[in-house]
């Protein structure tokens, strides 16, 4: 499912507000042109967007080079990523199996101490339901971002590594 627009707002506003300066996107798309965007507004900011779906992974690189913005580190499956120093992580990869598969690892492998980590599409009870047992057994705080909050009811959750 795309990113709502309340998402994308609430990530570019974040970034601003932070200053992120290195960036995982786990789930081409929409996100990827929002994070390139800020990128081109800042030195030294590093990007990734990653995805499990070759083929979007190269629409969202082709629509985000479409706009002159930067495209390099666009990776086909999240468990290729080397790199792992990230200040924030969202977390809008695959479908929700695959989602719920890959949360474990975006907590305990892309993450560390101090980063931030945006888990979107919480609006589905079943992943909601794992979100926040996967949380609480990690004694990490659960926060549901009211601003994601779009007319379709989806919304994000924000949980900061300790």
């Amino acid at each position: 499912m795309a990113a709502s627009l309340e998402l994308c707002l609430y990530i570019f506003d974040s970034c601003e507000t932070n200053q992120y300066k290195r960036i995982i996107d786990c789930g081409s798309g929409i996100t990827s042109y929002v994070l390139r965007y800020y990128q081109s507004l800042y030195n030294n900011v590093i990007v990734y967007s990653v995805d499990d779906h070759k083929e979007w992974l190269q629409k969202s690189k082709s629509f985000v080079e479409s706009y002159g913005l930067n495209v390099d580190n666009f990776v086909h499956e999240m468990e290729t990523i080397i790199d792992t120093d990230f200040e924030l992580v969202i977390h809008d990869y695959g479908r929700m199996p695959t989602r719920t598969r890959t949360l474990e690892y975006v907590l305990d492998t892309l993450s560390k101490p101090g980063t931030v980590v945006i888990l979107d599409d919480c609006h589905k009870l079943s992943y909601y339901n794992v979100v926040k047992k996967t949380l609480d057994s990690k004694s990490l705080n659960f926060n549901e971002i009211e601003e994601t909050r779009d007319t379709l009811g989806r919304f994000s959750v924000l949980t900061q590594i300790l």
